[in-house]
């Protein structure tokens, strides 16, 4: 049997909000979404991405990213959340514990000199910072962090989603449900659209995880 040996399948923007307004109804099989449904439909897909983030979604979107270690670092703008950090010192490597920086202001002795052993972010929209302590007292530290970085919007017409395709069925149903609102669909029809957004949601949180290393070693014997 003949397979087609690609896996480059997606949907644009444009074709996402397509398929959600025919599942409201906007639009007949076949038919063109007008410029207003369109543009209506794109606001609410990028609320959607936005909301995501919110969930902590994004497996995809993790980074490990090198910073030569100082007091105060400033990671790229794009940058939501720190799972883990490290700081490497002599080929070393120490694991530091996380914090808000609430906890930072209750440090006495910011200035204390040292192998740092607690990394401090500030999640500011603009202008995230991180802060190490002890201040690293050697010009060699190295700090490793897996970064998570937000979600592209969409922009254009065809600019493919910020997520693997595996996402495609949930960003339709998504938006769909709420786009039910707007174009006024009985409650019945809106429980149906979002039942569907939220049991592709459940699944796909499934795979938003690494695969824990016990299950690889079964998989394997």
């Amino acid at each position: 049997m003949a397979t087609s040996g690609s896996y480059d399948f997606n949907l644009t923007r444009n074709q996402i909000a397509t398929q959600a307004l025919r599942k409201v109804g906007a639009i007949a099989q076949g038919q063109t979404p007008n410029n207003d449904q369109l543009n209506e439909a794109f606001e609410s897909l990028n609320v959607i991405i936005k909301n995501l983030q919110a969930h902590g979604i994004g497996l995809w979107k993790r980074r490990l990213t090198e910073y030569t270690a100082a007091q105060e670092i400033e990671p790229e703008s794009d940058v939501i959340w720190i799972e883990k950090a490290y700081i490497r010192r002599n080929d070393e490597d120490t694991p530091l514990r996380l914090h808000g920086m609430e906890d930072y202001f209750d440090i006495v002795s910011k200035d204390d000199e040292g192998l740092s052993t607690d990394l401090y972010f500030d999640r500011s929209i603009s202008d995230p910072m991180i802060t190490l302590w002890p201040v690293p007292d050697s010009s060699t530290d190295t700090l490793y962090c897996y970064e998570y970085a937000k979600l592209e919007d969409f922009d254009s017409a065809s600019d493919d989603p910020d997520a693997p395709p595996a996402w495609l069925r949930m960003l339709i149903f998504g938006l769909a449900y709420d786009l039910s609102f707007d174009y006024g669909l009985p409650p019945t029809e809106r429980v149906m659209l979002r039942t569907e957004a939220a049991a592709s949601m459940k699944e796909l949180k499934g795979m938003d995880k690494d695969i824990e290393t016990e299950k690889i070693i079964r998989s394997i014997y």
